[in-house]
């Protein structure tokens, strides 16, 4: 079990590896942790709903009209 402080505005996500395992971009490839992650930097001060659109174009964007969705996708982000 893990404890740690919560402050007002922080932000929590919990996500399943849905995103991440997504094939597209370029040469096919998976979208991965790695590039979630750094995504997630860049967007965690927008707002809550800026963010789910960002994601959502993101994930078009990379999967493309040429492959499937893989996988399916569970984001909850939650604002304190």
């Amino acid at each position: 079990n893990y404890e740690f402080p919560l402050y007002k505005d922080d932000k929590l996500y919990l996500v399943s590896d849905g995103f991440q395992d997504q094939l597209g971009g370029k040469n096919g490839k998976k979208f991965k942790t790695r590039n979630f992650k750094k995504l997630l930097l860049q967007i965690h001060a927008k707002s809550m709903q800026d963010q789910k659109n960002i994601l959502e174009q993101k994930f078009g964007n990379w999967k493309g009209s040429e492959n499937e969705q893989t996988d399916d996708i569970l984001m909850i982000g939650i604002k304190i």
